[in-house]
């Protein structure tokens, strides 16, 4: 019982993980007007919200489910749609 409601809790922060780093790629693309979004751009404004840890786990797990994907080099996200 304690396994599938801690299981239940960490798939509902990754959700949160995702949403926030999605929101922040959203916003910094606006103000840049570009369609790429650099990795130490994303971590300065979600560093409030995520540690280190959580914030590389979320892109990786973003990347893998086709949410964002990597342009010119591994530094550099995309949104899948935009």
């Amino acid at each position: 019982m304690n396994e599938q409601k801690s299981q239940a809790q960490a798939s509902k922060s990754n959700q949160d993980h995702s949403a926030v780093v999605v929101g922040i790629m959203r916003e910094i693309l606006k103000s840049k007007m570009s369609k790429f979004v650099n990795k130490n751009d994303l971590w300065a404004m979600c560093r409030n919200q995520l540690d280190q840890g959580d914030f590389n786990v979320t892109l990786t797990s973003l990347e893998n489910d086709g949410t964002i994907y990597t342009a010119h080099d591994s530094e550099t996200y995309c949104l899948s749609d935009e």
